[in-house]
């Protein structure tokens, strides 16, 4: 129908209405200047829109500064984070060579400690092989007492003279010497 309106009732299919074509560009006009006071809030009814797109506007921007502020403390989280981290490997890495020196120092009382028993082992096995020396040496005296005694007791009971003496006394250093 708007097609047959431009058209004008001539023969020819090129042309124009001209009084047509000049309200349609009037109307185009006054379409472009009631956008525009719309748009800038001088019209009525524009008001509410502009404040609207104003307050909109006004958000998008607030929002934007809080995702750049966001993003900041992000980042400056994201240093302090790998700055603790990095606390943390050089203390886990203090950790290990103090545990290292610790089970070193630990090794070293160990041996320290294995050469004390070992000492104080040597020292009692000495002293036992001593005592023990000392109670050998002491019933071989007991030993050579009783022999000595015996031998004195036969000498008694025979009538000796010093060659059968010598020879008694010969007898029981050697009964002695065998008993050792």
């Amino acid at each position: 129908m708007l097609a047959s309106v431009l058209v004008a009732p001539s023969s020819s299919a090129f042309a124009v209405n001209v009084p047509v074509l000049l309200v349609s560009i009037i109307n185009f006009l006054l379409l472009l200047v009631v956008l525009k006071l719309v748009f800038t809030g001088k019209f009525v009814i524009s008001a509410p829109i502009g404040k609207w797109a104003q307050k909109r506007s006004d958000e998008i921007k607030s929002a934007l500064a809080q995702a750049e502020v966001v993003s900041a403390q992000a980042a400056v989280n994201k240093q302090e984070i790998e700055k603790k981290l990095q606390e943390a490997e050089q203390e886990i890495l203090r950790l290990r060579q103090e545990a290292n020196l610790a089970s070193q120092r630990i090794l070293q009382e160990g041996a320290v400690d294995a050469r004390r028993e070992a000492d104080a082992l040597l020292t009692r096995a000495r002293n036992e092989i001593a005592h023990s020396r000392d109670e050998a040496m002491e019933e071989l005296r007991k030993e050579f007492g009783e022999l000595a005694v015996e031998a004195g007791a036969r000498v008694v009971a025979t009538s000796l003279n010093d060659a059968s003496h010598k020879r008694l006394i010969e007898e029981a250093l050697k009964e002695a010497e065998r008993g050792k």
